[in-house]
């Protein structure tokens, strides 16, 4: 499969966001925020957190809590993630994830 850069950037955003209705995106959103939520590291402050509430930077994960979240979001939306995907800017936020799932599954419908 050949490798594609998915950046988080509000331009391609909309666009992808077109691309799958509203019901699909706001399914999406849900089960990312419940992931983050669920699996959010013990004492962290889990009262900051919004769906642009900056995961990496704030969240307190560590390099392992990160790869089960990569794990958990091709699996859950039956996607396959490139190198060029899991970068700091796709992952940062349940935004950004929600973003990054669905440009990879348009991608993959082409």
């Amino acid at each position: 499969m050949a490798s594609t850069q998915h950046f988080d950037d509000s331009s391609t955003a909309s666009s992808a966001t077109a691309s799958v209705g509203a019901s699909e995106h706001d399914e999406i959103c849900r089960a990312v925020r419940q992931y983050v939520t669920r699996e959010f590291p013990r004492g962290a402050q889990r009262e900051l957190f919004d769906d642009d509430f900056n995961i990496i930077e704030e969240g307190g994960i560590d390099s392992v809590w990160l790869m089960n979240f990569i794990t958990w979001i091709e699996g859950q939306f039956q996607i396959q993630l490139e190198m060029d995907d899991i970068v700091p800017q796709n992952l940062k936020s349940v935004r950004s994830v929600v973003q990054l799932v669905i440009r990879v599954k348009n991608v993959a419908e082409r």
